[in-house]
């Protein structure tokens, strides 16, 4: 799970579907090519990514990239995933492929953060806060359509 690299403040008396065409600031595309540079430093690729249509997200999985020539990874993009509660991106995670091994989603908070937290049983890495351009990495036992904490299991928490 990832949460978008830092965008754009919100301007002063901006429409209210600004909040969702917000672009990354040049600290967030610092930061996620950072973010990508690391995992593939480690060797992981999602075989799936279920990312927010929010301009932030979207720009924050480019930025990433993991996406290699042959297009081998498959990125979803998902209007309910913006601002999602929880819940709705638990049930998102429950849709992924059953053949997929992993999964990248990336969110927004406070859905995001609080989801990790409770698949993570309430781990103290997690415990105060998601900052932007986080990533949580979970094992998961099982297929995802029956994922849940008892699932889940936090391997590790990155910043850029």
């Amino acid at each position: 799970m990832l949460r978008h690299a830092k965008a754009l403040a919100a301007a002063p008396g901006a429409p209210d579907d600004w909040d969702h065409a917000r672009p990354l600031a040049d600290r967030g595309l610092m930061d996620a090519a950072a973010m990508g540079r690391l995992l593939r430093e480690r060797g992981w690729r999602p075989e799936q990514a279920l990312v927010s249509t929010a301009a932030r997200a979207r720009q924050t999985y480019a930025q990433l990239g993991l996406q290699p020539p042959d297009g081998s990874t498959a990125a979803a993009f998902h209007d309910h995933l913006y601002l999602a509660e929880p819940d709705s991106l638990l049930d998102a995670l429950r849709e992924a492929p059953a053949d997929a091994d992993s999964v990248l989603l990336v969110g927004h908070n406070p859905g995001l953060h609080e989801l990790a937290y409770r698949l993570s049983g309430e781990a103290d890495a997690l415990q105060r806060g998601f900052p932007t351009c986080m990533l949580a990495i979970f094992a998961v036992e099982g297929c995802w359509s029956t994922l849940d904490a008892r699932h889940a299991r936090l391997l590790d928490v990155v910043a850029p």
